[in-house]
């Protein structure tokens, strides 16, 4: 099952960070919309997070670091003292590039530290990602700024 999610986050991360790619040697890196990255990031997200919560004996801290991630990527359902909160995976066609950067961060600061304590591994693995993603935004910010010339 760890595996599984492994695959997930990384399959997601890994194809948002490749389609920034220029499909001809002369065209620009097309930037990614709030919208995209929202439709790469949130399939994972909302598999590995109740998977991550499935497991047993992790520290008290981590369930509920992974709790407030939960309402932040799903929502959380109105209750008679608290309105409903709507999820940012629950509202992807109006993202943000604010909202898009939360999620990032779920994934790479909230998530990936408690596989990283449950299983290194399977961390180093997301940790790949985190480098391709990486790597593939500093590619797209200097294309935009004009200083990244694309290969001939």
């Amino acid at each position: 099952m760890k595996y599984t999610i492994a695959a997930a986050l990384v399959a997601a991360f890994s194809l948002g960070a490749c389609s920034t790619a220029p499909t001809t040697p002369t065209q620009p890196v097309a930037a990614l919309t709030p919208q995209q990255i929202g439709t790469q990031i949130c399939p994972a997200l909302e598999v590995t997070i109740p998977a991550i919560q499935a497991i047993v004996g992790l520290p008290q801290g981590a369930y509920d670091d992974l709790e407030k991630a939960q309402v932040v990527v799903s929502g959380k359902v109105a209750t008679a003292t608290q309105p409903a909160v709507p999820g940012l995976c629950t509202v992807i066609n109006t993202l943000t590039a604010s909202d898009a950067q939360q999620l990032e961060q779920i994934a790479f600061q909230t998530v990936l530290p408690i596989v990283e304590a449950s299983n290194p591994k399977l961390a180093a693995e997301l940790e790949v990602a985190q480098i391709v993603v990486g790597f593939a935004n500093a590619v797209q910010a200097g294309a935009q700024a004009g200083a990244v010339t694309p290969a001939k």
